[in-house]
């Protein structure tokens, strides 16, 4: 039933299909939407198709929207529409987090300069690789430094600002995997 439910069937249909009542149909699919009885809370899916990557259906929305107004946990969510959890609740890498609040410290192109200072003079990278190469490439093409970028000079002949600043985000992320902040 509920199959057919999250491809996008209406309540009746999925009654003629299944040869049961419209009316029980349209109750147990109130019942998985509004999690009456806990009845989302309590589901072991049997045989069910997943919806892995699947384009969302007005169904699938109806209740995604219903379980986050209940504040339905993300993983009961996803067993009930067999979607994977990050589909869900996307949860954001901790390089990205990392990146974003840096990005309230220093402009971005600072933020850049440093990183690379400190990889290549401290030899303590301060961001991910890919996280870093995102960070250009958004520099490069959005960005007013975009001679700058291309044509990264020496990190030893950086402003005293830049090489402060890999300082502080060396010694931060040092804090951090310590424990100590």
């Amino acid at each position: 039933m509920l199959d057919l439910y999250f491809v996008g069937s209406h309540p009746k249909e999925i009654a003629y299909k299944l040869q049961r009542n419209p009316k029980a149909v349209k109750r147990r699919v109130e019942q998985f939407v509004a999690n009456e009885r806990d009845r989302a809370v309590l589901y072991t899916p049997v045989a069910r198709v997943s919806r892995k990557g699947h384009r969302w259906t007005e169904n699938e929305r109806l209740l995604l929207r219903s379980h986050v107004e209940r504040k339905i946990p993300a993983d009961v969510t996803a067993r009930v529409l067999q979607r994977d959890i990050q589909e869900i609740a996307p949860k954001m890498p901790e390089d990205k987090i990392a990146v974003k609040e840096c990005k309230i410290l220093a402009p971005s192109m600072d933020l850049l300069l440093a990183a690379r200072y400190s990889y290549l003079v401290y030899k303590k990278p301060v961001m991910a690789d890919e996280e870093y190469d995102d960070l250009k490439a958004e520099e490069i093409e959005y960005g007013g430094a975009k001679h700058l970028v291309r044509h990264l000079v020496d990190p030893k002949d950086s402003p005293r600002r830049i090489k402060t600043l890999a300082l502080y985000l060396v010694e931060r992320k040092e804090d951090r995997e310590k424990g100590s902040i």
